[in-house]
């Protein structure tokens, strides 16, 4: 027997995917499978929701909001996509596994009707459970006076988020979540940072980045989703604290398993 998650009901998802690609063919726009659909869902008697709404909030402030394409029997989320000249790539995965969590959801159907035919990928949520990892080691020859402000500040919305939220969110809601905890916590939060590229003393440009300016003492950049922050991340950390003049930043990670703190210093 199969223990596969909805497997009667995905059967009958599958169906009328198949059955409105045969029915329309190739070369429509998203909007056209997506009504289509509809109407086999109705000709069917499947229980549906179509660009169905999910705000998220924290104090009472909205931080993002999601939509997604249907989700039947309140129970699997349909994203659709029409993708002629390639197949599901991590983003879309990512967008679906977002929508997952946001709904809290099992199971969700990738569709893409953008081929020579139809083709479905089943993604599959389980909350993750989780734990905090903290590197600070950048810090060791900086007086903990001077950043254990912000470092406890950071520490307790990762633990108060992971608790609350949980991992699975974009990098974006993550973002908003910061900048209003800090908002209500008075603590001086400049969103996207931007700095100057200098080269000989001449301004090349005004860089506008997706990173925080903390207390006029700290930057911090968000991630999400991700194993573990690429080389990449502290390098242009440390290139954009010698920019401002700020000894401290800090990479907060609310990855797949993981709440990862590192500290990185500007040498």
């Amino acid at each position: 027997m199969s223990d596969l998650l909805f497997e009667e009901k995905t059967f009958q998802l599958r169906g009328a995917v198949f059955e409105v690609f045969k029915g329309l063919g190739a070369g429509w726009d998203e909007e056209t499978y997506h009504q289509a659909l509809i109407e086999v869902f109705r000709a069917t008697c499947i229980p549906f929701q179509t660009k169905a709404r999910q705000v998220i909030f924290h104090r009472g402030v909205e931080v993002d909001r999601f939509e997604c394409d249907l989700i039947a029997w309140d129970l699997i989320v349909l994203e659709l996509k029409v993708l002629p000249l390639t197949t599901f790539a991590p983003v879309h995965y990512a967008q679906l596994t977002h929508y997952l969590k946001a709904w809290n959801k099992r199971l969700g159907l990738l569709v893409n009707f953008g081929g020579t035919k139809a083709s479905v990928a089943r993604v599959l949520w389980k909350k993750p459970e989780w734990q905090l990892v903290e590197d600070f080691s950048a810090f060791e020859n900086y007086p903990p006076t001077e950043y254990q402000f912000i470092r406890d500040f950071l520490k307790s919305f990762a633990l108060f988020i992971g608790e609350h939220f949980g991992l699975g969110f974009p990098e974006l809601t993550y973002r908003s979540l910061l900048g209003v905890e800090a908002n209500a916590q008075s603590i001086a939060c400049q969103h996207n940072l931007t700095l100057p590229a200098i080269w000989n003393d001449k301004l090349l440009a005004e860089h506008k980045t997706d990173h925080f300016l903390l207390d006029n003492t700290c930057v911090v950049n968000i991630r999400a989703n991700l194993e573990y922050p690429p080389r990449y991340d502290f390098a242009r950390m440390k290139t954009y604290l010698r920019t401002c003049g700020v000894k401290f930043g800090f990479i907060l990670n609310f990855g797949r398993k993981q709440i990862q703190i590192f500290g990185v210093n500007p040498e």
